[in-house]
């Protein structure tokens, strides 16, 4: 791999943000392209900041396996929303290509409509009955990854949400009470139907950065994360022209490249430290100059 390369994909994981809005200013297949010759886990940290429109349409240009190593990486609720954005012939060859593991969880929610919670939770969550002990609960968090946030929702034997407690509580309670004991009560909570407009705006937000969502009986389905909220508020910003993305496009078009290229370019035009923005052999004197001018002087015949 020659140095460009690798500096293009140190620039891809280390600023994804600013990778995006350089990617998105490109037609949808050179930007796909791009995602397909990074790695998987590059990748998928590129597209959780994409819009969900543009990342579903970079996933339709990849190859089902190609698409699925991406999407694998993906938290679940990012994952659902984009595959829910992608055509029937499409997304169904891509949840083939996925491991079990990460397919199911995607499978519970594409069924919910789309601008609702249920469409937008992360349903593998960590629960635990409310009947079981503080020992054994503490057994089951330790074998538990996938899905862990920092508040562990309880429910009762129908599935119903009846408390929650964060991890330190669930630490310093007596091993031997039941973790009915420690919890609270008295939960903020989403209904799985309504509309992320009211999920914004719920005041829970003040006080947790990660809510469940119930169904009209009050059974926990799954949870929305903060960071997906703000996702949502991104996209459902109207922006005016951002001084980043018009230079991501400048940047698009200059780099008129094939695809190592074009990656190479991406990251040869940015430089660590303070002064990231500076474009490659330009000074502050570069900098203060007005675009469009040069050394010379206009009047001079």
């Amino acid at each position: 791999m020659i140095a460009e390369d690798r500096l293009a994909r140190a620039f891809l994981e280390s600023h994804p943000a600013r990778a995006t809005m350089t990617l998105e200013q490109m037609p949808v297949p050179r930007a796909a392209a791009v995602l397909r010759a990074v790695a998987p886990d590059s990748a998928a940290r590129v597209m959780s900041v994409m819009t969900v429109p543009y990342a579903a349409a970079c996933l339709a240009h990849l190859a089902a396996g190609d698409a699925a190593a991406i999407v694998a990486r993906l938290p679940i609720d990012d994952a659902a929303a984009i595959v829910r954005g992608l055509e029937a012939d499409r997304r169904d060859p891509l949840l083939a290509a996925l491991p079990a593991e990460a397919r199911e969880p995607i499978t519970r929610v594409l069924p919910y409509p789309p601008g609702t919670a249920g469409a937008v939770m992360d349903p593998s969550i960590f629960q635990l009955p409310d009947d079981v002990l503080v020992a054994d609960a503490r057994v089951r968090l330790a074998r538990s990854a996938r899905g862990l946030l920092y508040y562990l929702y309880i429910v009762d034997r129908e599935q119903r949400l009846v408390g929650v407690l964060d991890i330190p509580e669930l630490m310093l309670a007596r091993a031997r009470d039941p973790v009915s004991a420690a919890m609270h009560r008295d939960v903020a909570r989403l209904t799985v139907g309504m509309p992320v407009t009211l999920v914004r705006d719920h005041p829970g937000w003040q006080e947790y950065h990660a809510m469940p969502v119930v169904d009209d009986e009050g059974r926990l389905l799954g949870a929305i994360r903060y960071q997906a909220l703000r996702r949502l508020e991104r996209e459902a910003s109207d922006r005016g022209p951002d001084p980043a993305r018009l230079t991501a496009g400048a940047l698009a078009e200059l780099f008129e490249l094939e695809t190592t290229g074009l990656v190479a370019g991406i990251a040869a035009t940015t430089s660590p430290g303070p002064d990231l923005d500076r474009p490659v052999g330009t000074s502050d004197e570069d900098l203060d100059r007005p675009v469009g001018t040069s050394d010379e002087d206009p009047n001079a015949e």
